[in-house]
């Protein structure tokens, strides 16, 4: 983004009557949201369908505009939360318990990952333990746990049953 912000400045300047470190303010505004937008086209093409039919358009529509208005912090935040997710998930894994303390508080952290991304109000127990059989059910988010650990899915997917 950087780069981007370097070779589009001068441009934007001269075409606006700016200063470049004016356009260059500007583009560093903007482009981390264009760039949440286009995350969230993106997502809408993959699973958009899908969502809209299981909870509504509201429902995605408020998810993505909470996606989008989250600062760079917070999303940073919320990268390094699935980070951890990953590895408590092994470490519940490898106890085989999906209701001992390690899988408790890897559905603890899961639940705060989602409620960082989900509208306000919208978690439940019963609506995380829906999502959750959608990463057995689902090949796309079963693919994307089983590559923390064989089994991955099914063991987060139980845990949540057991402790959410």
């Amino acid at each position: 983004m950087e780069e981007m912000i370097e070779d589009c400045a001068p441009r934007m300047a001269e075409a606006m009557g700016w200063t470049v470190d004016e356009a260059a303010s500007l583009l560093g505004a903007v482009l981390p949201t264009l760039r949440r937008w286009r995350e969230v086209a993106e997502n809408e093409d993959a699973y958009g369908q899908e969502a809209r039919a299981a909870y509504g358009d509201e429902v995605v529509d408020a998810a993505n505009e909470k996606y989008v208005a989250m600062g760079e912090a917070a999303h940073l935040q919320a990268d390094e939360l699935a980070l951890a997710i990953n590895e408590q998930l092994r470490r519940a894994m490898e106890t085989g318990d999906p209701a001992g303390p390690e899988a408790r508080k890897l559905v603890a952290m899961h639940a705060r990952w989602l409620r960082m991304y989900w509208p306000d109000g919208l978690y439940t127990p019963e609506a995380h333990k829906g999502l959750a059989d959608g990463y057995v059910a689902d090949d796309r988010f079963r693919a994307y746990y089983e590559k923390v650990a064989p089994g991955a899915a099914q063991f987060l997917r139980d845990a949540i049953h057991a402790c959410a």
